[in-house]
């Protein structure tokens, strides 16, 4: 029996895998896509999640620096320091963001009944209301300080072709008030 030997084109390529360059490429290219999307939208959300705890720390250290007789009032006080958390994230939490939570908190001690405190949860930032009591987070300073703790979330965004995740971003940050009288 005789083997036969199969056609070459013109180029040197035989006929049968003519088209396999270009299915092959067409995977490749596919995945680096994915793969490509995935990095981007990654480094898009870390870039969001630093500018939220960027914006925390840069709030706490400006209202702990910040009197309360130069707002007039503690409600005015807490408001402006969550307009400067918002200002400060360079729009990661803007008013359009739905899912955006600030909380902005001053107190002293171990107890949450010593601390006034103001929770924004979506887009008003006007309307919301002061709450009586409570802390942002766990207060973790010395019982005897006055501190300004100041929260930051909202949800982040991940997404591939075959993979999407919500991570939630955060930004915490705790500082002494510092009693500055005119």
């Amino acid at each position: 029996m005789r083997r036969r030997r199969p056609h070459v084109g013109v180029h040197g390529v035989c006929r049968s895998e003519r088209g396999t360059a270009v299915v092959e490429m067409a995977v490749v290219t596919s995945l680096l896509m994915v793969i490509l999307l995935g990095i981007v939208t990654f480094g898009i959300t870390h870039y969001q999640n630093i500018s939220v705890e960027s914006a925390s720390r840069e709030a706490s250290r400006f209202g702990a620096t910040y009197p309360v007789v130069d707002a007039g009032s503690m409600e005015q006080w807490l408001r402006d320091v969550a307009q400067v958390a918002e200002n400060a994230a360079t729009g990661a939490m803007s008013s359009a963001e739905p899912s955006r939570e600030i909380c902005v908190a001053q107190g002293t001690g171990d107890d949450p009944a010593q601390f006034v405190r103001l929770r924004v949860v979506g887009p008003e930032l006007i309307g919301a209301a002061t709450e009586a009591t409570g802390w942002c987070f766990e207060n973790t300073a010395p019982v005897s300080d006055t501190v300004v703790q100041v929260q930051l979330k909202r949800d982040g965004w991940i997404e591939t072709i075959v993979y999407s995740a919500k991570p939630a971003l955060t930004g915490e940050a705790t500082n002494r008030f510092e009693r500055m009288e005119p």
